[in-house]
Order: C-alpha cells, then sequence, then structure tokens
C-alpha cells in the first residue's frame, strides 16, 4: 500500500506539493509549497540536482511549505552539504514557526 493509498483509507487528502526552481542572475531559486513529504521526493531530488550542478547559491522559499518530514530535511541537508562543498550559501526564507522548529531541531 502507498502512502497516498494510506491517506486516503484514514481519510485524508492526498498529500499535494509543488516544486520550483527558477535560475537567474548566478543564483536558483526553490520554492516549495504544500506538503514536503515521501511524495515530493522525485521533484526534489531533481531541484536539489540542477542546484547542485550549477554550484549557485540557492534561496529556499519555504512560505507556503504546510508540512516537512525527512524527506524534506533530506533535501535541505543536500543543499547545505553542496553549498559547503562548492563555497555557495543556503539562504532559506519565509518558513512558518512550525517548520523552523523541525528545521532547528535536526540542526539545518
Amino acid at each position: 500500500m502507498t502512502l497516498q493509498e494510506e491517506r486516503r483509507d484514514l481519510g485524508l487528502e492526498p498529500s499535494v506539493a509543488e516544486v520550483s526552481i527558477l535560475f537567474e542572475a548566478g543564483n536558483a531559486l526553490i520554492t516549495l509549497s504544500g506538503e514536503i513529504d515521501l511524495g515530493a521526493a522525485v521533484a526534489l531530488d531533481f531541484a536539489a540536482e540542477e542546484a547542485i550542478v550549477r554550484a549557485v547559491p540557492v534561496r529556499l522559499d519555504l512560505s507556503a511549505v504546510t508540512l516537512m518530514d525527512s524527506t524534506g530535511l533530506g533535501f535541505v541537508a543536500s543543499l547545505v552539504r553542496a553549498g559547503l562543498g562548492s563555497g555557495s550559501r543556503l539562504t532559506v526564507t519565509g518558513p512558518s514557526r512550525r517548520i523552523l522548529e523541525t528545521l532547528t531541531l535536526s540542526g539545518l
């Protein structure tokens, strides 16, 4: 049974996440929205790979994120590691108090 099927069986809506990446002026803007969980893994992997390959500073907009599980934390950690390796910086903007607490408790 998939995570989406389990959510439906519990009477919950399927998780919906959006991931977008925009490159301009030597920077990357990655915008996440919705529930950042396993259902968003493929899109997160694509965005991370694109940003890492270009070795540019990344701004991560979390203002529309409603939930972030370990999948999202792993994504943020990969961007931090890549930035440390390339000398570029990850900037996080707009996290809700709940998302900020999650990031802080994880050490990110």
